[in-house]
């Protein structure tokens, strides 16, 4: 369900460090393209068309653990 990924995503903005937050670009492209996303996230790995999710790219944990 893109629109409430999309809405999920906002959230991070609420963040008070959030304009200095390495992967903010990282999440603005994933609200900009939620729609789309959706058969990228599904698709094969290792397809052409495939994008992981979060919990399986390699900033799954710096993302959120950063310091």
């Amino acid at each position: 369900d893109w629109q409430t990924g999309r809405k999920l995503y906002e959230n991070a903005k609420l963040s008070s460090t959030y304009a200095q937050w390495n992967f903010r670009e990282v999440l603005e492209q994933r609200i900009r393209d939620a729609q789309q996303n959706v058969a990228a996230f599904n698709a094969k790995p290792g397809g052409a068309n495939y994008k992981p999710l979060m919990g399986a790219s390699s900033f799954s944990c710096v993302a959120c653990h950063q310091q």
